[in-house]
């Protein structure tokens, strides 16, 4: 799951690297590596993906909810 997670976070680190100026951009990942490691722990757990991809998209609308509130 470690491993997991890291690559994980390096995917989500390279798309972050041009939106923040450090070093928001490697504090901003580190909750992407506990979502990788929660995420990985729960597929392990219950042996399906259901989980991890039930709750990777409320993450993701929370995530644009709150760009959503900050832009208008």
């Amino acid at each position: 799951m470690f491993f997991t997670a890291s690559f994980y976070t390096l995917y989500h680190f390279l798309s972050v690297i041009p939106l923040f100026a450090w070093p928001y951009n490697v504090f901003m990942v580190v909750p992407v590596f506990v979502a990788g490691l929660i995420w990985g722990y729960m597929r392990a757990r219950s042996d399906a993906v259901a989980g991890g991809i039930v709750s990777h998209i409320l993450a993701d609308g929370g995530i644009m909810a709150v760009y959503l509130l900050f832009l208008s």
